[in-house]
């Protein structure tokens, strides 16, 4: 093809979470160490190496024991003053915070509205929302593993008529 002069072969790695891009996918010289297609090794302690093209990921998460948080469940809502509201929910064990969502459609576009980054905080105060308009909430918690978030199931989604 015009304007490509050499094959890439991009995979993902499970293990570690990314998309890993090997310029030279046909091996060093004919000895291709491909274990079962994947030309990424994992030994399991987060450390990725790719005897391919001598590339080395040296992580040192061990990312086989941490799991994402369960799901936001029971989550309520409560009428404040004048175009305000309340949402709260059950705290998730294991939760390093929440992320909160807020549409106008139950299958339109949420936007995130807030951030909760205290994983004892299961209140959120909604502010200036139009009167006589239906908007949808939903929540879902995440745990740091490093820089990474793993995010969790987001909740039910709440219907809230003002």
């Amino acid at each position: 093809m015009a304007g490509f002069d050499q094959d890439v072969l991009v995979t993902f790695d499970w293990a570690n979470r990314k998309t890993v891009k090997d310029d030279n996918p046909g091996g060093n010289g004919g000895n291709n160490n491909n274990n079962g297609g994947n030309n990424n090794a994992n030994n399991g302690n987060g450390n990725s190496q790719n005897p391919a093209n001598g590339n080395t990921n040296t992580g040192n998460q061990n990312n086989s024991s941490v799991k994402a948080p369960a799901a936001v469940k029971n989550l309520k809502k409560k009428k404040g003053k004048k175009n305000t509201l309340t949402l709260s929910w059950k705290k998730v064990t294991d939760a390093n915070g929440y992320e909160v969502y807020q549409a106008t459609k139950a299958k339109g576009k949420y936007k995130k509205i807030k951030t909760i980054s205290k994983a004892k905080t299961t209140k959120l105060t909604v502010k200036k929302l139009k009167a006589k308009k239906t908007y949808y909430f939903k929540v879902r918690a995440y745990k740091k593993n490093g820089k990474q978030k793993l995010f969790g199931t987001y909740s039910k989604v709440l219907k809230v008529k003002m």
